[in-house]
This record gives structure tokens, sequence and C-alpha cells, in this order.
């Protein structure tokens, strides 16, 4: 059986989408600001937008998934790697090891994207999936709407 983080270029879509979308221009410090700022998760909100929105059902099974995931692998060496910024060989090294953590995470859902093709549940459109997404973090006000700001940047410039 294929384990997350086993599939080559091509054998995820969503992957392939990411990477081209992450190297538009303006593109990464809009999710990275999402994510050190209002504690989003990058692969989950690129998700949202590369789905084109999902169902409230599909946005908790994504949410219980990547916690996970992330617990285990993507945050804790993302939090080695920014450690290990003066040691050039090891941060590089641990880049690399975050990246296939984050790799992990997108075969993750790409997996429940082609569980859901058929679902019969109502599909949310991407501003509702972000709004869902983000009152699950539970945010205050301010964060909020700068959290949805961003996002509205995102959709911008996101392909159609």
């Amino acid at each position: 059986m294929k384990k997350a983080g086993d599939s080559k270029a091509g054998d995820n879509p969503f992957w392939d989408w990411s990477l081209e979308f992450y190297a538009r221009p303006g593109t990464a410090p809009k999710l990275l600001a999402l994510q050190d700022k209002h504690g989003c998760n990058v692969n989950l909100v690129l998700w949202l937008l590369w789905q084109n929105g999902v169902s409230a059902p599909m946005l908790s099974r994504a949410q219980t998934a990547l916690a996970e995931l992330s617990g285990l692998y993507t945050l804790p060496l993302r939090q080695i790697r920014q450690k290990a910024k003066g040691e050039k060989a090891l941060y590089q090294a641990l880049k690399q090891a975050e990246l296939l953590a984050e790799r992990m995470e997108q075969d993750c859902l790409y997996t429940l994207s082609a569980s859901a093709k058929n679902s019969l549940e109502t599909r949310l459109n991407r501003e509702d999936s972000f709004a869902t997404y983000l009152a699950s973090l539970d945010l205050e006000g301010d964060k909020i709407r700068q959290a949805q700001e961003i996002f509205a940047g995102l959709l911008a410039i996101t392909p159609h």
C-alpha cells in the first residue's frame, strides 16, 4: 500500500498545483502570514483554494487528519529548523525533511479529495470554507478580519 509522501511528481495534482501557485509573486508572504500570524495550516489553505471550497464535514475530516501529521512531523521539524538557522548544512537537511512532511500532508488532503468526488455533502465556496476554518481556530475580531483580507488577496492571484 502506498504511504503518504511516497508519490512522485505528477502523482498528486494538488502538490503540483501548490508548487506552481506558491511560486507566484506575492503568494508565499501571504501564506506565511496566515501561518505565522493566524495559526493557519498552509496546506489546508492551499487545499481550500485548489478544491474551490469543500463541505463542512470534509473540512473537519481534513483538519483532524492534518492535526496528527502536523503534530508528529511538520511542526516539530519546523521548530527545529528555525533553531538551526546558523548551521547551514543542518538547516538545509531539516528544510528538506520539513518539505517531505508538507508533502505527506498534501498527499493526505489529495486522498480526501478523491474520496469526496461523489459525495452528496453540500460544498461551501472558498470564502465560506475559509471562514469555517477560521472559526475553528478561535481567532478574535481583528485577527479574523486580517486573515480574511489575506485570503482575499490569495483569491485574487489564484488561477481559476
